[in-house]
């Protein structure tokens, strides 16, 4: 079975936050197409955006900062609206982002498979 990560984000920006946290150096992720929203939203943007991160290069620990800056950033920018970031990995088991512990993050991480640099 293949190991892998999914991610969904859901909220207002969620393309824009989605490309930075891929953008984040030791991750490699492919974007998918998300499951429609349940609920619809008047205001303009996109309202999910999906990827599974299939590889990882690098220090684990690099990464794990990386996205606890990322997590940080977005939810000070959020001015009153969140977006809703699920890791769900190969086996099922799912974390929210927004109070993940490093130490969760950094087992996800682990959970997926390392790959050559370059």
């Amino acid at each position: 079975m293949q190991k892998h990560a999914s991610v969904t984000l859901r909220g207002h920006g969620a393309s824009r936050a989605l490309e930075e946290l891929l953008s984040i150096p030791g991750l490699q992720a492919t974007r998918q197409t998300p499951p429609p929203p349940k609920v619809v939203y008047r205001d303009a943007g996109l309202l999910a955006a999906a990827a599974q991160i299939v590889g990882v290069t690098g220090g684990v620990a690099g990464i794990v900062s990386a996205v606890l800056d990322w997590r940080e950033k977005w939810l000070k920018a959020g001015g009153g609206r969140r977006i809703e970031a699920v890791v769900e990995t190969a086996d099922g088991h799912r974390i929210v982002l927004h109070g993940a512990t490093p130490e969760q993050l950094a087992q996800v991480l682990e959970s997926i498979p390392a790959q050559p640099a370059g």
